[in-house]
């Protein structure tokens, strides 16, 4: 795996932020601290939830079988886990991670059929699924860093960074459906570090264009020497602490 940046990146300061965001980041990193005490104390975790009716575990195989889709929201994640000879920086520490999308019926209005560098519409590989951001968890079921990817890891369609952070708001998965405490923590914990989420989807689309420097970008979607796009490491407690003590 080759990172499109190494340069760190940290939850943006929350000072002066608007205060209707601020007080829904509050309320998100309330319910990710909530969840993950609630499963501690019965012994879980959000892994172990979505791993639960699993004989076994596999290297790649999606978790829980057939992913966790949301018909009405149009959101979708699932977890997995790559081979331990394709661990590197940005996996050596991580038990697996998530990757979330979106379908196109669930975007908002502003979000049109995403065109090409040559006009045309782009190619929609997997129904309009578009890739928002994936969440590394470590062995004791913590998410320890956020990262996005290129087109080809997850066979996206390609949506600038822009329309991205318009659909990022959307994504929530219904709490009664299959791991409904990991589907309610995954949305929280996506709209808590949702300023951050949005640098990292800057730092994709900046990485994608410098690897197309020399080349068209069509290649650059399915170059494999460019998996990871950008990363960024977090501390979940102290960023909740963090959220939850700013003032408006």
């Amino acid at each position: 795996m080759t990172p499109g940046t190494t340069t760190p990146m940290r939850l943006p300061p929350l000072d002066g932020m608007e205060p209707t965001r601020l007080s829904a980041m509050k309320a998100a990193a309330a319910s990710v601290r909530d969840i993950q005490h609630n499963l501690a104390l019965s012994g879980s975790n959000v892994v172990a939830e979505v791993l639960r009716d699993a004989p076994d575990f596999y290297e790649w195989d999606h978790y829980p079988a057939g992913d966790v889709y949301d018909p009405v929201s149009h959101s979708q994640f699932y977890y997995h886990a790559h081979a331990p000879a394709d661990q590197d920086n940005v996996r050596a520490d991580e038990h697996g991670h998530f990757h979330t999308f979106m379908r196109p019926p669930g975007f908002p209005p502003e979000v049109a059929q995403p065109i090409d560098p040559d006009g045309l519409p782009a190619i929609c590989p997997s129904d309009g699924l578009t890739h928002l951001i994936a969440i590394s968890i470590n062995f004791s079921g913590d998410p320890i860093r956020l990262f996005t990817t290129n087109r080809w890891v997850t066979d996206e369609t390609w949506y600038p960074a822009a329309d991205v952070k318009r659909i990022l708001p959307h994504f929530n998965v219904s709490h009664d459906g299959p791991c409904s405490q990991t589907s309610a923590w995954i949305s929280n914990l996506l709209m808590m570090y949702g300023p951050l989420i949005e640098l990292l989807m800057d730092g994709r689309d900046h990485a994608v264009q410098a690897q197309a420097a020399n080349q068209p970008i069509q290649n650059v979607w399915s170059d494999q020497s460019l998996e990871v796009t950008s990363v960024a490491d977090i501390s979940l407690q102290k960023d909740i602490d963090a959220i939850l003590a700013t003032v408006p």
